[in-house]
C-alpha cells in the first residue's frame, strides 16, 4: 500500500527511529525506513541544499524539536550533490558523513555515533564550512547557486562580537573574506542563498 508523505510526521519517523536502534527491533525498523523512502521519494527536493544543523544541548533537550531539526536535515542531505553530508554545529562542529547510507535508521545510527557538545559556535562552523570550499577548490560560481539552511533554535553563543553585530552580518564577513581570497575584483563578493529555519518552539513553518 502506498503511503502518502503529507500524512508523514519526519520529527516522529526520527523518534520512532532511535526506538528501533535502542530496541534493534528488526520489524520496526523496516516500516519506518519503508516510510521515509515513500517520503523522500514524493518529494521534489533541489540538490543543490547544504545543511548547517544546530546539535547544541539547548535544542536536544526539547526532543521534539530535535527530531524535527534531524528528520529535516536529513531529507536535505538525502539528496544533496555534493555528499550526504551534514554540518553539525555545537561548540566544536564537525562534518556528518552519510555517504554509503540509504536508510533512517542507518542514517540516525551514523548520527548517534558523533559526539556533540553543549555550545552553539556558528563562527566556528563557517571557518569549517568555507574550509571545504577552498580544500575542494570550488569555484564562486558555483557557491552563489549554493542554498545553504541553517537550522537551529537561533541560541547561539556571544562568539566574533554577536552582541555587537548580526548573523547575517558576520556570513556575510565570512563569505566577503572567501571571496576576495578567490578573486580580487570586490564585485566577485557572493554568499549562498541563505534560509534560515528557526526551531524555537517549533511550529512547522520556517521563520
Amino acid at each position: 500500500k502506498s503511503i502518502n508523505a503529507r500524512q508523514i510526521n519526519l520529527g516522529q519517523l526520527v523518534g520512532d527511529g532511535f526506538e528501533a536502534i535502542m530496541k534493534n527491533d528488526t520489524d520496526m525498523k523496516f516500516v519506518i525506513n519503508t516510510m521515509f523512502n515513500e517520503y523522500v521519494n514524493q518529494i521534489n527536493i533541489p540538490n543543490n541544499y547544504l545543511v548547517i544543523s544546530d546539535n547544541s544541548s539547548s535544542i536536544r533537550l526539547d526532543k521534539e524539536s530535535y527530531n524535527n531539526l534531524l528528520g529535516l536535515s536529513i531529507v536535505l542531505a538525502h539528496n544533496c550533490k555534493y555528499g550526504k553530508r551534514i554540518m553539525a554545529f555545537g561548540n566544536r562542529s564537525a562534518w556528518i558523513n552519510l555517504d554509503g547510507k540509504n536508510t533512517l535508521c542507518d542514517y540516525l545510527e551514523t548520527i548517534k555515533s558523533y559526539e556533540f557538545h553543549r555550545g552553539s559556535n556558528i563562527g566556528y562552523t563557517l571557518d569549517l564550512l568555507i574550509e571545504s570550499f577552498n580544500n575542494h577548490n570550488i569555484p564562486l560560481e558555483e557557491i552563489q547557486k549554493m542554498k545553504l539552511f541553517i537550522l537551529s533554535d537561533m541560541q547561539v553563543e556571544n562568539e566574533e562580537g554577536l552582541l555587537n553585530t548580526t548573523l547575517m552580518m558576520l556570513i556575510k564577513s565570512k563569505f566577503t573574506e572567501l571571496s576576495l581570497s578567490k578573486s580580487k575584483n570586490k564585485n566577485d563578493i557572493i554568499t549562498p542563498q541563505l534560509i534560515f529555519w528557526n526551531f524555537n518552539n517549533y511550529s512547522g513553518f520556517p521563520s
